[in-house]
C-alpha cells in the first residue's frame, strides 16, 4: 500500500513539474514574440515610400522665355512673371507664375501642372543646393491642377540669383517626376517694364477701345 502511494505521489509530482515547464515555455515564447514585434522596423512614412519608388526626369518639355504682365485695377499694381513648358506637339504641360504687388515684399508662387497626380505630395521646389520648399495643391480643374503658396522676398532674391528651379511632383504610380525650369532670364524680365499692361477693365491700353 505504501509503495502504491509513493508511486502515485511521484507520478503526481512529475505531472505538476511537466505542467510548470510547459507554462514557462509558453511564457518564454510569448515574450520572444513580443520582443520581436517591438524590434520590428517602423512603418515607412509616405515620403519614404515615394522616394523608394524611384525618380525620373521629364525631358521633352521646351520652355518659353519669361514674360511679365502687369495689372492695375486700382492705384496698386500687381505683376505676374511667368514661364511655360510645352511638349513637342505644343501642348502646355507646365506654367510657373510669380505674382507680386509692392516690390520687395514677397509674393505668391503658382505652379500649373496636369491632373492625375498624387496630390497629397504637392510640388517640391528647390533652388540650387537649398532645401526644397513644399507647395501644396490649392485647386484642380479638368485639365490642370494648381499648387500655390506665399513666398517671401528672400525666396524671390534666390530666384533672381539662381540658374534653375527644380520641380518635383509625384505621379499616379507614386513615382517622383522631376523637371528643371531655367532662371537665367528671370531677374532681368522681373525687374524691367512689363511686356503688357492692363487697366481697370483688364483691357490692354493698346486695344482699339482705348
Amino acid at each position: 500500500m505504501a509503495r502504491r502511494r509513493s508511486r502515485w505521489t511521484a507520478s503526481r509530482i512529475l505531472l505538476l513539474v511537466g505542467i510548470a515547464l510547459a507554462a514557462d515555455a509558453g511564457g518564454s515564447a510569448r515574450g520572444q514574440k513580443a520582443n520581436s514585434a517591438s524590434q520590428a522596423p517602423a512603418t515607412k512614412s509616405p515620403e519614404a515610400m515615394i522616394e523608394a519608388r524611384g525618380e525620373r526626369q521629364l525631358r521633352q518639355l521646351r520652355f518659353s522665355g519669361w514674360r511679365k504682365l502687369c495689372f492695375q485695377p486700382s492705384e496698386a499694381m500687381i505683376c505676374r512673371t511667368s514661364i511655360t513648358g510645352v511638349t513637342e506637339t505644343g501642348q502646355e504641360m507646365l506654367r510657373v507664375d510669380l505674382i507680386e504687388g509692392a516690390a520687395g515684399k514677397g509674393g505668391r508662387l503658382q505652379i500649373f501642372v496636369p491632373p492625375m497626380l498624387f496630390l497629397e505630395a504637392g510640388v517640391r521646389v528647390s533652388l540650387g543646393q537649398r532645401d526644397a520648399v513644399s507647395i501644396p495643391f490649392a485647386w484642380c480643374f479638368s485639365n490642370t491642377c494648381v499648387a500655390a503658396r506665399a513666398v517671401d522676398a528672400v525666396f524671390i532674391r534666390r530666384m533672381k540669383a539662381g540658374r534653375e528651379m527644380i520641380l518635383k511632383v509625384v505621379d499616379s504610380r507614386i513615382s517622383t517626376v522631376m523637371t528643371s525650369v531655367p532662371l537665367n532670364q528671370f531677374a532681368s524680365v522681373n525687374q524691367e517694364a512689363p511686356s503688357m499692361m492692363f487697366g481697370r477693365s483688364l483691357e490692354s491700353p493698346s486695344s482699339p477701345d482705348k
